[in-house]
C-alpha cells in the first residue's frame, strides 16, 4: 500500500457549490463532518454528488494507490462515525452529531427488544442483537462462527445479511471498524471484513437519549434543515429519499 496521501478538500468546477474533491484521508474525513449523513456509493440521485464515489477524485478511486475503501476504518476512528446501511440498504457514513436524530426518526424512541416484542424483527435479529450485546463489537466472520451460520449455506448466509441490514436501518447496530488479515511479516491483505457493534457501544451512549428530548418530527425537521444548507440545490424530496425521511 501507498503511504497515505494528506490534502485539504478542494471545490469541484461546476455549478454545485457544496461539492468537494475527496483525494486524501483528511478530505474525507472532512466530508463525513461536512455532511453529517452521507452515502458511500453513488447515490439514488446521480448528478447531485451526493456520495463518496461521486466526490472522490479520480486519482484515488480504484488506481492501485489508497483510496476511500482503505479510508473507511482510519475515517470512523478519526471522526467517531457510524458506518452501516444506513441509506436504502445502501451504505455510508453518519456522524456521531447527527446519528441521535437519525435513531430518533427511524425508532421514535424504541428499543430493539420493543421492536421485537412488536413482531418487527426476525429471530435473526434477535439472536444478532443479543449476541453484540453479550460479546461486545464482532466481525462478520465471527458473527457467522458463533451463530454457526458457516455450515448451513448460502440462505443463512444471505439471511444473516438481510437481518444486519436490518438492524443498521433502524441504527440499532453499526459498523465500527473494518480489520484485514495479517500476513506472517505482518503486511495486511485481501478485503476487509467489517466489526459490527450495538449503536450504544460504538457511541459510549444511547441514541435513543435524543428522544428524551425531542419528538421524531422534530429530528425530522433538523436533519432536513441540515442537509439543505449543505446541500442547497437538491430538491427536499429527493433529500428525504436520500436518507428515507
Amino acid at each position: 500500500m501507498s503511504p497515505r496521501r494528506e490534502g485539504r478538500m478542494k471545490p469541484i468546477s461546476g455549478d454545485w457549490s457544496p461539492r468537494f474533491a475527496i483525494d486524501s484521508e483528511k478530505s474525507m474525513e472532512e466530508a463525513v463532518e461536512r455532511f453529517g449523513l452521507l452515502p458511500f456509493l453513488e447515490s439514488a440521485f446521480p448528478g447531485y454528488g451526493y456520495s463518496i464515489e461521486e466526490m472522490a477524485s479520480p486519482d484515488v478511486w480504484f488506481t492501485g494507490v489508497e483510496g476511500p475503501w482503505e479510508w473507511k476504518n482510519p475515517v470512523i476512528e478519526a471522526t467517531g462515525a457510524a458506518y452501516g446501511k444506513f441509506f436504502s440498504g445502501r451504505a455510508g457514513f453518519v456522524s456521531a452529531e447527527w446519528f441521535g436524530d437519525l435513531a430518533n426518526v427511524r425508532n421514535g424512541g424504541r428499543s430493539f427488544d420493543e421492536r421485537y416484542a412488536e413482531g418487527q424483527a426476525s429471530i435473526a435479529c434477535r439472536r444478532i442483537f443479543d449476541l453484540l450485546r453479550e460479546e461486545g463489537p464482532l466481525t462478520t466472520t465471527e458473527i457467522r462462527l458463533r451463530l454457526d451460520i458457516g455450515r448451513r449455506g448460502r440462505g443463512a448466509r444471505s439471511g444473516l445479511e438481510a437481518a444486519l441490514t436490518w438492524l443498521s436501518m433502524r441504527c440499532y447496530v453499526v459498523v465500527c471498524g473494518y480489520e484485514y488479515k495479517i500476513r506472517r511479516d505482518g503486511r495486511p491483505y485481501g478485503w476487509p471484513v467489517a466489526r459490527h457493534a450495538l449503536a450504544e457501544d460504538h457511541f459510549g451512549s444511547d441514541p435513543r437519549d435524543v428522544a428524551r428530548n425531542r419528538s421524531g418530527d422534530a429530528s425530522r425537521e433538523s436533519l432536513m434543515a441540515h442537509l439543505a444548507s449543505v446541500l442547497p440545490d437538491v430538491p427536499e424530496g429527493k433529500l428525504a429519499k436520500a436518507i428515507d425521511l
